[in-house]
């Protein structure tokens, strides 16, 4: 520590100058950190100790990224998600972010199926498997390996609406390869799709005609794929004259299904020469068998109008509905009357005995008899062959008398003016073609 001397010099008396009394100042140090060599040597010391921070961190996140495994992405379809009708695509994206990846595995429904796989890079693959699958619930299950041996792996479900089912068409009228009287007549056919129809194309002769389509209500068709599908008619009125025509229609449905179809028949000037029948109250046809029979039995007052086309029971059997009958074909070709009788009567009839009346027919094939103004009418218009046995004795229902027969039921009605009373055979065939051609469950 250093001293220094401080004051003003006074005069002597001898006239020299006398120093100032003499004062010790204390010289103030610097403090360490304020010296220039300590300061630099603390500045080294934290940059060091930064560096040394930051390549620990380097190496931990190294040793990280070399401790990860693979990775499994973006999967489709989405867990829990109903994938669209027709083929459905898994797939994922697998990654590695440090050894390259190895191998996959994909397990579809408990097994394993080869995908295939886009190798974008070592750590980047893109996996997918296509495939229609059947309507329900389906497993996935992706594992991935690296070359470390390190694994990933992804469960996850989804359900398939089945695979796509083309639409099918079939004609309803005119029936095909027929020849038909020239005027005003109806082209139909029933078009079955798995989902809504979008588009539907109609030419006759390869001119393009108007042709309506609507969904059936609430008709419901079950598919071969296990899905439901819908019932829709197309139809178009055209009216042509004598010659012979070419039908092409073209269904399309929502999901891009094309079908199409073709129907011949001709029309004749002369309807002698028909051999089908058109219908225009009903729109629908007889031909063949059938429309012998309704020709030759009065059909128009017997039978009524066809309500169907004709159609293949469950039976095998060929028929068709008619207002007041069900016509059917036998083994041998030959027609009869459908049983709409024994259908329409839900419980057995007691039998009877024989009266031993000239009057009354008794039959003891049913034990039933038939009389009066139902005799007569019945054997006016066929008997057995036609109508079959009684299976009931006259009844009262909801205030008209009516009687059973296998194949009809009679029923008598007051005549115009009340003095006489008439019979009618009751339109079973309306009533069983409802049944048949209602919606179903």
């Amino acid at each position: 520590m250093g001293s220094s001397y401080r004051g003003e010099p006074r005069a002597l008396e001898d006239g020299r100058l006398a120093r100032p009394p003499f004062t010790r100042v204390q010289r103030l140090r610097r403090p360490p950190a304020a010296r220039p060599g300590i300061r630099n040597a603390s500045t080294t010391t934290r940059v060091a100790v930064l560096v040394l921070a930051l390549v620990c961190l380097g190496l931990l996140i190294y040793l990280l990224v070399l401790a990860a495994g693979p990775s499994i992405s973006d999967v489709s379809p989405s867990p829990n998600s109903t994938a669209a009708p027709g083929t459905v695509t898994i797939g994922a994206m697998v990654s590695s972010n440090a050894k390259p990846i190895r191998q996959i595995l994909l397990i579809v429904d408990g097994a394993a199926v080869q995908p295939a796989v886009q190798v974008r890079n070592d750590h980047l693959w893109l996996v997918n498997f296509a495939a229609e699958f059947a309507r329900g619930a389906h497993s996935v299950r992706l594992q991935v390996t690296d070359t470390a041996g390190h694994t990933d792996e992804h469960s996850w479900s989804f359900q398939a609406a089945g695979p796509l089912i083309a639409p099918t068409l079939a004609y309803t009228g005119p029936p095909g390869g027929e020849t038909l009287a020239a005027g005003p007549l109806r082209i139909s056919l029933q078009v079955v799709a798995d989902g809504d129809l979008s588009t539907v194309d109609m030419t006759v002769n390869g001119q393009e005609t108007p042709a309506s389509f609507a969904p059936d209500p609430a008709h419901v068709v079950k598919l071969g794929n296990g899905s439901e599908g819908q019932s829709w008619s197309v139809f178009s009125d055209p009216t042509l004259a004598a010659g012979d025509y070419l039908v092409h229609v073209t269904a399309k449905d929502v999901h891009g299904n094309v079908s199409s179809s073709d129907l011949r028949f001709s029309v004749a000037s002369d309807p002698s020469k028909a051999t089908a029948r058109f219908f225009s109250a009903t729109d629908q046809y007889i031909h063949g068998p059938f429309k012998t029979y309704w020709e030759a039995h009065d059909g128009a007052f017997l039978f009524g109008n066809p309500l169907s086309p004709e159609l293949v029971n469950d039976k095998g059997v060929t028929v068709q509905y008619f207002e007041r009958a069900r016509f059917e074909t036998g083994p041998n070709g030959a027609v009869a009357l459908g049983l709409l009788g024994e259908d329409a009567l839900h419980t057995s009839s007691p039998k009877v005995e024989n009266p031993g009346n000239p009057a009354t027919l008794y039959f003891p094939e049913t034990g039933h008899t038939v009389s009066g103004i139902f005799r007569q009418f019945w054997e006016q218009h066929g008997g057995i062959q036609a109508f079959g046995f009684p299976i009931s004795e006259p009844i009262n229902e909801g205030g008209v008398q009516v009687q059973y027969f296998e194949r009809v039921r009679l029923e008598l009605h007051p005549a115009p003016g009340g003095t006489s009373s008439t019979v009618q055979i009751s339109d079973l065939g309306t009533q069983a073609w409802a049944v048949l051609s209602g919606p179903s469950e």
